[in-house]
């Protein structure tokens, strides 16, 4: 009987641990939203019927707006690394929120350039293309998003 309750013991073990492998290399998941999701320019193209010349302009907009955060984001970091080792040596207060200041300034940068990103694209669309836009048409996550989220889907 004991061998029995030891082997029955050993399979649920190893079908455990197959199931937790399997679970991990699927991943978490998570939000992914807007332009950032796989796939999502030539969905776009698809449903809001973009000429070669919209996407054309668009294309051009989003290098822009990524050459552009691509160092705020940089920077970002470094000074966000910065913090947590202020933080960790327990400096003075007043470093620890000047360095909060100057991320708070890079992060407002960065939603700047997302605004007047959205804008120049928003800009390139006709009314009825807006309107697919502003319904979510153009992505499964705009459907998907909360009522806190709709002002992603502008």
């Amino acid at each position: 009987m004991k061998s029995r309750t030891a082997v029955l013991i050993s399979l649920a073990t190893i079908m455990v641990l197959g199931l937790a492998g399997t679970v991990a290399a699927a991943g978490f998941g998570g939000f992914r939203g807007g332009m950032n999701e796989p796939g999502a320019m030539p969905r776009m193209m698809e449903t809001q019927d973009l000429s070669e010349e919209q996407a054309t302009q668009i294309a051009a907009i989003e290098s822009a707006a990524y050459s552009k955060m691509r160092d705020l984001r940089i920077e970002l970091m470094d000074r966000t690394h910065e913090l947590r080792n202020l933080l960790f040596l327990k400096a003075d207060e007043g470093l620890v929120l000047a360095k909060r200041a100057e991320i708070e300034h890079i992060q407002a940068a960065l939603k700047a350039i997302q605004e007047e990103t959205r804008g120049q694209v928003n800009a390139l669309l006709t009314e009825e293309q807006l309107a697919l836009h502003r319904e979510g048409a153009f992505g499964a996550s705009a459907k998907r998003a909360r009522p806190g989220m709709k002002a992603f889907t502008r």
